[in-house]
């Protein structure tokens, strides 16, 4: 979820997970496959020789899946990531809120209401990390907790606290950028949920990013979540690409 020394190239992008690390006690490094030719990344993922390497390949290369396989002790595909985009010049503003919501920026006076927000909404969920025996231990809510931190503290970031009728029932993590921001991680409070509030928050983020003059709104899911998705289309967001996501155990 917090990385270090990128390295770009035109076919791929690599860093070292430095908070991923510390998590899980091993060496963690991150790949993304971004263009048609693999072989720069397949050797550097050689070259670093990671305890655990999180590789994401698109959809469409799934050839890759055996030599990304032979090259450490064990791999497992842990997810499919879909990612869909909206082009807010061109949709436009999104509609009115149906709930009367009211927002506001968290801060970091709010990390223990906010970390017993996200361990309320995010009870049982499952990712990427506990598809992969290694990880069987890790609890997934800590990680989202020290997620959600991260977008109080960081500058780009940014968490917003949602309350209805003076009862908090929701959270967004988002990330501002000039091309393209993204809603990174939220949810509904169970009891608040079926009342059309995530649309809400999906409408919110939007109308921020479009007072930012941010002229792409980017987020992503797991292909299971269809719920969301079908949101998503109804607020003018497309698929843009898909990736599966691979774990190396014990590159060698």
């Amino acid at each position: 979820m917090g990385d270090e020394n990128h390295l770009v190239n035109q076919d791929f992008v690599s860093y070292y997970s430095l908070e991923e690390s510390k998590r899980f006690a091993c060496e963690v490094y991150r790949y993304i496959l971004e263009g048609s030719d693999p072989s720069l990344m397949l050797e550097q993922i050689q070259k670093d020789r990671a305890d655990l390497a999180i590789v994401r390949i698109p959809t469409a290369q799934s050839e890759l899946l055996q030599p990304l396989g032979a090259m450490c002790q064990t791999s497992v595909l842990a997810d499919c990531l879909v990612v869909y985009s909206r082009d807010n010049l061109k949709v436009g503003r999104p509609r009115p809120l149906k709930n009367p919501l009211e927002l506001r920026k968290a801060e970091i006076s709010d990390f223990p209401f906010l970390d017993r927000l996200t361990a309320e909404i995010f009870a049982g969920y499952r990712n990427h990390y506990n598809k992969n025996p290694r990880l069987s231990d890790f609890n997934l809510v800590e990680g989202y907790q020290e997620w959600v931190r991260l977008h109080v503290t960081t500058d780009n970031k940014r968490c917003f606290i949602a309350y209805l009728d003076n009862e908090p029932c929701a959270f967004a993590a988002i990330k501002i950028d000039e091309t393209d921001s993204q809603w990174v991680l939220g949810g509904i409070i169970p009891k608040f949920q079926a009342k059309g509030m995530y649309r809400d928050l999906i409408r919110f983020t939007v109308g921020l990013f479009m007072d930012e003059k941010s002229p792409l709104t980017v987020l992503s899911t797991q292909l299971e979540h269809l719920a969301v998705q079908r949101v998503w289309v109804s607020e003018g967001f497309f698929l843009t690409r898909s990736y599966y996501t691979i774990h190396l155990n014990s590159v060698r």
